[in-house]
């Protein structure tokens, strides 16, 4: 039930495979990270099954190429990761373990090396800042 369910909220046919629009970006490795990038309908169900959470739900984003959805592998913990495609950066949307569990302290801040990583690899996109600096408060101007 929990698949057609995922299906009824994507508004994606059951049994039709749909190819993703493709994310280009060079090839990069990060210590202790594998990835790789679930690149059509089928992939994300396959990925829903095996995580027992309902990524499979949000297909319908991924075949716009607003989203994008990756297996990750920190350290030996799975993870679902969801990229945003803004105008100028890609944005970390949402990350689960299997059975949407909420990613550890050290899991987010590997995942946060991976977005610097894709933005830094992606010939299209132009990486932010990796710290922001602390615009004054109007209480320390007036000191």
């Amino acid at each position: 039930w929990h698949q057609r369910l995922c299906l009824k909220k994507s508004n994606v046919d059951e049994g039709v495979e749909i190819a993703f629009p493709k994310l280009e970006f060079i090839p990069f490795f990060l210590p202790e990270l594998s990835f790789h990038c679930l690149e059509s309908t089928k992939a994300l169900a396959n990925e829903g099954y095996r995580m027992a959470h309902c990524v499979e739900a949000r297909a319908e984003s991924a075949i716009t190429g607003k989203r994008f959805y990756f297996a990750l592998n920190i350290q030996g913990r799975d993870l679902t990761v969801e990229i945003l495609r803004s105008k100028e950066v890609f944005l970390l949307g949402e990350a689960k373990g299997r059975f949407n569990r909420a990613t550890t302290w050290e899991e987010n801040r590997k995942i946060r090396e991976f977005v610097h990583a894709l933005n830094d690899a992606s010939p299209r996109v132009v990486s932010p800042p990796r710290t922001q600096k602390r615009s004054p408060r109007k209480a320390d101007a007036a000191v």
